[in-house]
């Protein structure tokens, strides 16, 4: 009886860590899957501003290959994985931009115009926040805030100028109420940021 009263107590006491583990598990599955939902609607994003820069002069339409990462293996396909891992640093919020382009012209900026109302409406309904950067790193559209502001000090953003894809989880804070509780909200806590 004795043998049986000490093993119920391991397993009470054993059952808290156990918990804890597999909720960081499952909250490091939630984060990748965020990450893979950011990084599709970040292609079509890329993509509506790609044909609408096209549009505006910014240069040729090209092939799908010309598109590609410098170190893709196939001329077809390049899928992005996603790479959070949320036992890495969660990284603090973003602080206010320390620099704004000054010139705002040009193709980029045109495009960015037209892009712009696509990406405040669908915020609505993604629950996310989007920002096109051009080749400085500066925010030629966005769905919120920050139009204009330059992020190429950010490792991220500096990452995705090099041709390498990145991405960090950053605390949230935000001005704005937080989605319900049943929304299919990206995590509320934790914010995934992907370049």
């Amino acid at each position: 009886m004795g043998w049986l009263l000490g093993g119920v107590s391991i397993v009470i006491l054993v059952l808290p860590v156990g918990a804890v583990l597999v909720f960081r598990v499952f909250q490091n599955i939630l984060a990748r899957e965020t990450e893979t939902d950011l990084i599709a609607q970040s292609i079509v994003i890329g993509e509506m501003w790609r044909d609408s820069w096209i549009e505006e002069g910014g240069g040729s339409p090209g092939r799908v290959g010309d598109v590609m990462p410098r170190d893709s293996t196939d001329d077809d396909y390049a899928p992005v994985d996603a790479v959070l891992d949320l036992r890495r640093e969660v990284l603090p919020p973003l602080a206010d931009p320390s620099r704004h382009a000054a010139d705002r012209e040009g193709p980029e900026w045109r495009a960015g115009a037209r892009i712009a109302p696509a990406l405040a409406r669908s915020r609505a309904f993604s629950l996310s926040s989007a920002r096109v950067l051009d080749a400085e790193g500066c925010a030629v559209a966005a769905s919120g805030t920050w139009m204009g502001a330059c992020f190429e000090d950010l490792p991220e953003v500096a990452s995705a100028l090099a041709g390498r894809y990145a991405a960090v989880a950053r605390r949230r804070v935000s001005d704005s109420h937080e989605p319900p509780l049943a929304s299919t909200a990206p995590m509320s806590r934790p914010r995934c940021r992907s370049s």
